[in-house]
Parts: structure tokens; C-alpha cells; sequence
């Protein structure tokens, strides 16, 4: 969807968040990392139906893509 809108640059990867639960997905052929909350009893999630995530995605990038990536707890 982002590809197909008005976004000039070419891209592969998108890191957002925080989205109250972690995850790795693909959209379109492009990388999602999402990450979690900082929350600990995050009662937002409980009413989007998800379980609240304390982690964050750690990720090393270059000229390559992504040359390594860690699930960290906050």
C-alpha cells in the first residue's frame, strides 16, 4: 500500500511502532518489523484482542539490507 501511494523513494523494509504486540511480517513483498509497548498491564491491547509485547526489534542495517536482527526484552 505504501509503495503504491504517492511515496517518491523505493523501498523494502518499515520499522514502526509501537503497536502494543510485536511482529515480523510481510506486506506485498515488503519486511514489516513492528514493535511492542513499554507497558507492562497495557489495557489498550487486552481491547485490540492482543496479548501486550515488551519487546523491541534491535536491527543492523547497510547498503545491503538487513545484516542482522534481535528480539529484545524492555
Amino acid at each position: 500500500m505504501w509503495k503504491s501511494g504517492g511515496m517518491p523513494v523505493d523501498f523494502d523494509i518499515v520499522c514502526m511502532g509501537h503497536f502494543h504486540t510485536v511482529m515480523d511480517v510481510w506486506v506485498n513483498d515488503i519486511r514489516v518489523f513492528v514493535n511492542g509497548t513499554t507497558l507492562r498491564n497495557d489495557d489498550y491491547s487486552a481491547r485490540l484482542g492482543l496479548k501486550p509485547t515488551n519487546k523491541f526489534w534491535f536491527i543492523e542495517v547497510s547498503n545491503k539490507g538487513i545484516e542482522w536482527q534481535r528480539l529484545i526484552q524492555v
